[in-house]
């Protein structure tokens, strides 16, 4: 990859590494703070695993915006890779000869056969995006069981893992009424927390002598951090060209 990687990506790759080596990864849960690079990761899956462990690669996410995003995040020159996916709804040959494609639930609920018999003609990743959108016992989640149940391997990714109502989130294993969130051989739990992602801040602190002519015609002088810091900076920061040393 052309870009540099955040922490949970390399971690990513690490992952995929494993599965290449043959280990029995089957799911992955993906936590990851908003804005913490989680759209890239669709793009590090099927660069490392199409088409050694997968043939194809199916995106699924809660919003159309966030589809035709998904097909533009393969695009992006920063990523270094020639795989591309298309976005789609419904209909034959979802894929249409690239990686593969991406969707959103609604279109997987109106329509599960039609997902359900791609998933028969390909070995797909399935990535489902802010997955806790998808109610345990829901029609969404009785539309994606078949493609769960065929897929390669699936990622469950999200920024939060629970739902505002309560409900348990489908295909996320709970004990005592909380998720379970262990690795276990056949799976692996990748976390990026928003501490993680917020890179440390430095100040320097730069200071100097702005010099400057008063109204009754005397120059005056002053430091930026001294008594007459305003007309300092001012003068620093104006249309004049100030004396700064």
């Amino acid at each position: 990859m052309k870009a540099t990687l955040r922490r949970h990506q390399r971690e990513i790759v690490e992952v995929c590494r494993e599965i290449l080596e043959g280990k029995p990864i089957r799911e992955i849960i993906l936590s990851v703070t908003p804005g913490g690079g989680k759209s890239f990761v669709p793009v590090i899956l099927a660069e490392n695993l199409i088409p050694a462990a997968a043939g194809n690669i199916c995106w699924v996410v809660p919003r159309n915006s966030l589809k035709y995003q998904g097909e533009e995040e393969f695009l992006n020159p920063r990523w270094n890779t020639a795989k591309r996916i298309r976005a789609a709804d419904n209909g034959a040959d979802l894929s249409r000869g690239l990686a593969g494609y991406v969707t959103t639930y609604q279109a997987v609920g109106a329509d599960p056969k039609c997902h359900a018999r791609e998933f028969g003609r390909h070995r797909y990743v399935l990535f489902l995006d802010e997955f806790h959108h998808v109610a345990d016992g829901s029609k969404w989640h009785d539309a994606l069981k078949p493609m769960v149940g065929a897929a390669a391997i699936v990622v469950l990714a999200s920024g939060m893992m629970s739902r505002g109502d309560g409900e348990k989130i489908a295909f996320l294993g709970y004990v005592n009424g909380e998720p379970f969130l262990d690795n276990l051989a056949i799976r692996r739990i990748v976390a990026y927390s928003r501490s993680a992602a917020i890179m440390p801040a430095r100040f320097n602190i730069v200071d100097g002598d702005a010099e400057w002519e008063e109204p009754d015609g005397h120059k005056k002088t002053s430091a930026l951090s001294g008594e007459e810091s305003a007309k300092a900076l001012f003068t620093a920061c104006g249309r004049s060209s100030p004396n700064i040393s």
